[in-house]
């Protein structure tokens, strides 16, 4: 399982789990039980590309987790972070709670203005533009490498068209709060560009050279170049994919600066 932050946890499994909603009459006990703590909501995507939800409350001075589970939709209540008490009844396996009701606590019941503020997300939604740039070097190019290269419209795929893209990974990692958009500037082109040669060694320089700083700003500024009336501005973040010449027969890098068995190297900086 990944851990990401205290908002959201994403896990990745190898096998598969069955849903427990058909079975929750037949596996819940005669005695009510209730627990309280904060909330927790962790998001499964599987390799078959489905995802699942699964609810725990966390108490607060055991770190103890138990698992909620609720007969179809949750309760609207139950978001990450809060601090609730949810009533119900002890599964027949020891395994957690069928839930009957889900409660604020006075903390949060006094924080919610109205029944509405129940359904805010996690989080604010943010929208946040990417310049994806693929970038040449003096000695190296990046649809090559080592039988690793990538092209324009391979990497455009990658972000946003494939199944398991970029930009869809954020979105449900984050519980739909974060959008990375393909086209910010609705010119009716996915915003990935190059691949742009910058003046810099790649495979010959020795690790003093190896400055992601400053090939985003050469890279920056070769898409300014071929790009004239456009605004850099735009993009919150640069994302650049330099060239892969990782040779995995003898597993080594065959320069100072290429990456450690990636695809290829992938820098995001922040504008």
């Amino acid at each position: 399982m990944i851990r990401f932050t205290s908002i959201f946890r994403t896990a990745f499994l190898f096998f598969a789990v069955f849903s427990a909603s058909s079975l929750l009459q037949a596996q819940s006990s005669t005695t009510q039980t209730e627990v309280s703590g904060d909330a927790s909501v962790i998001v499964i995507d599987y390799l078959d590309g489905t995802s699942e939800l699964q609810y725990f409350i966390i108490d607060k001075k055991s770190s103890q987790e138990t698992r909620i589970f609720f007969n179809a939709k949750a309760n609207p209540a139950f978001k990450t972070g809060r601090h609730i008490k949810v009533l119900g009844r002890g599964r027949s396996d020891g395994k957690g709670i069928n839930a009957e009701n889900v409660l604020l606590l006075d903390d949060e019941a006094d924080s919610a203005a109205s029944a509405g503020s129940l359904l805010a997300p996690a989080a604010v939604p943010e929208t946040r533009n990417v310049l994806t740039i693929l970038v040449d070097f003096n000695d190296a190019n990046i649809d090559t490498g080592t039988n690793n290269g990538v092209s324009l419209q391979t990497a455009k795929d990658r972000m946003f068209n494939e199944t398991r893209n970029v930009s869809d990974f954020y979105y449900n990692a984050s519980l739909t709060t974060l959008v990375i958009p393909a086209d910010p500037d609705n010119d009716g082109i996915e915003d990935v560009f190059g691949p742009y040669l910058i003046d810099d060694s790649y495979i010959g320089g020795d690790s003093s050279q190896c400055t992601a700083s400053t090939w985003v700003s050469k890279a920056s500024a070769a898409w300014a170049a071929a790009n004239p009336g456009e605004d850099i501005n735009l993009y919150r973040h640069r994302l650049l994919i330099v060239p892969n010449y990782w040779d995995w027969s003898n597993r080594h890098c065959t320069g100072r600066c290429c990456p450690t068995g990636l695809w290829q190297l992938v820098l995001v900086y922040s504008s």
